[in-house]
């Protein structure tokens, strides 16, 4: 993939969990026993919006016995973050292993209009051997800026499959995944949440027939005040 071009999300037995806007896509069997060389690492894709149609994809990796101290960092830092693939894996190397994005892979579906710009594609192994949630230090991470442009030339979404070397894993890529917001789209987004704020609820929420009811009701007084102000002039 070109720069110019589009890039990264990814595979594996997984399962997806809705959260508000927020998915996660949690393996299953994942475990936090490290004693086992296959899953002694974790990794997770996640993406944070800086603008509209700009984004900050992240891949994030720490020993797998941190797993949940992962989320929570994330949660913190990131609160709205769109939280997506995990992966476990094992280093190739034990001594000196790294996980490295291959962002510049052919791709077979064109990003024209899209632009991926690799910040830092690789982590090492003793980096991420020296996180220590209790220590605040901060997880080891990949990050890629990935920009949108707005033009009618430009390809609806971006899907991107990125291959990872120097690991063992059941997933050995990770899939990126977006779609271009255009004024059109949040227009209509807008719509539908404001129409959605009309709807009847079960919690009290106003319906459509108690906003009628009032309108009515505000139109039947207006014209009763003119014709009683008219009467009253007729009157005199």
């Amino acid at each position: 993939i070109s720069e110019n071009d589009a890039h990264p999300h990814g595979d594996g037995d997984s399962d997806s969990i809705s959260a508000g806007s927020v998915t996660h896509t949690v393996l299953r069997g994942v475990t936090s026993d490290c004693s086992s060389p296959d899953n002694a690492y974790i990794g997770l894709l996640y993406y944070v919006k800086s603008e509209n149609n700009k984004w900050d994809m992240m891949f994030t990796a720490v020993p797998n016995i941190y797993t949940k101290n992962l989320m929570m960092y994330v949660e913190k830092e990131y609160s709205n973050a769109d939280r997506k693939e995990i992966i476990r894996f094992s280093f190739k190397d034990p001594v000196n292993g790294y996980i490295e994005l291959h962002l510049t892979e052919q791709q077979e579906k064109s990003h024209r209009g899209w632009d991926i710009i690799p910040q830092k594609s690789k982590i090492m192994k003793r980096d991420i051997d020296l996180y220590k949630p209790e220590e605040n230090v901060i997880p080891p991470s990949c990050l890629v800026a990935i920009y949108g442009k707005v033009s009618i030339d430009t390809e609806e979404y971006l899907s991107c499959i990125v291959p990872l070397s120097g690991i063992t894993s059941d997933a050995q890529k990770i899939h990126i995944f977006r779609f271009l917001q255009t004024e059109t789209s949040e227009s209509t987004s807008n719509q539908r949440e404001n129409s959605d704020s009309t709807h009847i609820t079960a919690y009290g929420g106003k319906s459509h027939t108690d906003s009628s009811a009032s309108r009515s009701s505000v139109m039947k007084k207006c014209i009763t005040d003119v014709l009683l102000s008219k009467y009253s002039c007729l009157s005199r």
